[in-house]
């Protein structure tokens, strides 16, 4: 039995004299769309300059087995569902990292690997569904522009074999809000960070056989690097298709 508690809590820890109470504390319930777990959850930077979370994904959907592609926003004031928006390339708890450009006021939400119901087919830019929702080797990358659009799209680089998936990522630059400040990272190849841990699979789908050892726990540490683009700089209001074809930046991942 799962019990789901449906809810987004808010508190504050106050620590004295070693010892720790809880203060503030408050739930919002809403079962028709908090109604999920194994989300990736990502600090985000709003356009209008606030501070709040994303909740991307996430299983499962009431009454089916099904992924949620629906993605839900946390504000200060509280939360609502990303109207017009869906997430088709990371439907699980996987290693993300959130990068933000002040300069553009674009939020960039990094996904390696992961479970995903669907995958793009790059020659004929069409989704494949796949509702037992496989291992990828897919790193998508999902941004919030100026104007409080969303797009999602598969970044060319993939992961080098099916992981990812309850993995972390380590930044090896930290801020309070956990977010990597691209304005401050040099136009050269830099290491922002590891993936550690996680589950690696043998075959995308492994959960209705069991034949040996389909999926084990992940030894690979990968280091996560970003390439700035220097041959086009940044736009100061870009569209989506001109955020595609411009590429801010390359990820780009080394195993350690």
């Amino acid at each position: 039995m799962q019990v789901y508690t449906n809810e987004i809590r808010k508190f504050s820890i106050l620590e004295s004299g070693g010892t720790l109470t809880v203060q503030n504390y408050s739930a919002a319930q809403d079962t028709a769309n908090l109604h999920r777990r194994d989300y990736n959850m990502l600090a985000q930077r709003f356009p209008n300059g606030e501070s709040g979370f994303t909740v991307f994904s996430g299983v499962f959907q009431v009454g089916q087995d099904l992924p949620w592609l629906n993605t839900v926003d946390v504000r200060p004031a509280g939360h609502t569902v990303r109207p017009g928006f869906n997430q088709y390339l990371n439907q699980y708890h996987s290693a993300k990292a959130a990068v933000w450009d002040s300069t553009a006021n674009t939020m960039h939400s990094i996904f390696f690997g992961g479970l995903s119901r669907y995958t793009l087919d790059t020659i004929t830019n069409t989704l494949l569904d796949d509702p037992n929702v496989p291992f990828v080797r897919t790193i998508s990358m999902i941004t919030r522009f100026a104007n409080d659009s969303m797009v999602e799209y598969k970044m060319p680089v993939e992961m080098p074999v099916l992981t990812g998936s309850s993995a972390e990522f380590i930044p090896v630059i930290t801020t309070d809000d956990e977010m990597i400040r691209l304005n401050s990272i040099p136009p050269v190849k830099t290491l922002i960070g590891s993936i550690v841990g996680g589950i690696e699979s043998t075959l995308p789908n492994i959960f209705f056989i069991n034949t040996g050892v389909e999926s084990f726990a992940s030894t690979r540490i990968f280091k996560v690097y970003i390439v700035k683009d220097n041959t086009t700089g940044i736009l100061s209001n870009p569209t989506p298709d001109e955020a595609l074809s411009v590429k801010y930046f390359q990820i780009r991942l080394m195993l350690m």
